[in-house]
């Protein structure tokens, strides 16, 4: 409860920041631009569970763009979609020579993604910068305006002069890159969908409407479903339950299985294993386990093998191997309305198979991936999903600060 509180400290002074601009029409419409989208976050996180994930927020990212709105001069929009150039300008100003992306990102999130190029899932912050560019040289080739990336929780030195060298310009603090992600990236050819591990959410363009036209994945298959399949979807629902790559992962992860008790050095395992003390996630998804048929996709059995092979400890794979055990999985086959989701940002293929899979199947779908949820509901789609906190794997990480890694895993 203490980020909604938080959240509605924000609002009632952004309240008075509205009451108090009366002279400056254009500061005061973007005033009021962002009170009603921190209304709506409000709303959306009040409907949540207490024991459901709020972690995956556009709080940040809108703390961010009100913070680089009263730091900036001669505003002219806030959170702008810019059809022509499918962009969203997060604020325009200097009377529109100066436009501002505001990223409220884990820089060390943004440096896997980014040095990983793409592969954990998430859209790449530099391809959005420099779409940015592409677009302000397109308004004039004489004096196309700036661009500037305000990274509101800091960004990893190398990105910072990467940014720079295309033509941008940065503000926030410069971190290093932490050992951990250097660690992933020595062999990141895997892909997790939600890499919520490191991930705070961010809004992003979403102007493209779905059109018959513009569908890109594969349809619901025309043939009849084998018996087994048939033998799910006739189930109730409160019978079965389907598992995202998120929640099969959470489930076996060491901080979730003995090993919250641990004093990490790292800042985000130390901030999911408090989290995990106060407030367990395994117990909530095993109360959704019990008395159902488990069931996963091909889809999704890939993606986790893979992803437990490369980052998962020895331990944690033990665990993954007996939850198999219990797991039904049934070919890819997502529902008609997901196949027509148009893929960018958040909506990704493999997300369509898993999610479209559980929908054709008429199963909730237990997953922290509250990311797609967001993007698939912009789009008009709705999910039936069971939403909880995100966990990352643990166990590595613990072992190599523990000093006791090489004698554990050899």
């Amino acid at each position: 409860m203490e980020q909604i509180d938080n959240a509605k400290r924000v609002l009632a002074n952004l309240q008075q920041l509205i009451q108090n601009t009366i002279d400056d029409v254009r500061l005061l419409k973007a005033y009021i631009k962002i009170e009603k989208k921190l209304r709506c976050e409000i709303d959306f996180l009040e409907k949540r569970t207490t024991r459901a994930n709020r972690s995956s927020s556009n709080l940040p990212y809108l703390y961010g763009v009100l913070d680089t709105v009263q730091q900036s001069h001669g505003i002219q929009q806030v959170i702008a979609d810019w059809t022509k150039y499918k962009l969203r300008i997060d604020v325009m100003c200097d009377g529109g020579r100066t436009w501002k992306k505001v990223v409220a990102r884990n820089p060390q999130s943004l440096h896997l993604v980014w040095a990983g190029d793409g592969q954990y899932g998430r859209k790449n912050t530099v391809d959005i910068v420099s779409r940015y560019l592409e677009a302000a040289k397109t308004e004039s080739d004489f004096s196309p305006p700036n661009v500037v990336c305000v990274f509101t929780k800091g960004v990893t030195h190398e990105m910072a002069e990467y940014i720079e060298t295309l033509g941008a310009k940065v503000e926030g603090e410069r971190v290093a890159v932490s050992s951990d992600i250097l660690r992933r990236l020595q062999g990141a050819e895997v892909q997790l969908e939600d890499s919520s591990e490191y991930s705070d959410s961010e809004e992003e363009y979403s102007g493209d409407e779905v059109s018959e036209d513009n569908v890109k994945g594969q349809c619901s298959s025309s043939s009849p479903p084998s018996e087994e399949v048939a033998r799910i979807i006739a189930l109730p629902t409160d019978k079965k339950v389907f598992l995202d790559v998120t929640t099969l992962v959470i489930y076996v992860s060491d901080v979730c299985n003995g090993g919250e008790s641990f004093d990490f050095k790292d800042s985000m395992m130390a901030e999911q294993a408090e989290q995990e003390r106060a407030i367990p996630v395994k117990p909530f998804i095993e109360e959704h386990f019990n008395d159902r048929l488990l069931v996963t996709c091909q889809a999704a059995l890939d993606n986790y093998k893979s992803f437990m092979q490369l980052l998962g400890g020895k331990k944690e794979q033990v665990r993954a191997e007996e939850l198999l055990k219990r797991v039904t999985v049934v070919p890819n086959d997502m529902s008609e309305k997901f196949s027509k989701l148009k893929e960018h940002g958040k909506i990704k293929e493999r997300s369509k198979q898993i999610f479209g899979t559980a929908d054709k199947l008429r199963c909730n779908i237990l997953t922290s991936n509250e990311s797609f949820l967001r993007a698939a509901a912009a789009q008009g789609v709705t999910v039936s999903a069971i939403v909880h906190q995100s966990r990352a794997l643990s166990e590595l990480k613990r072992l190599e600060e523990s000093g006791t890694i090489n004698k554990d895993q050899e």
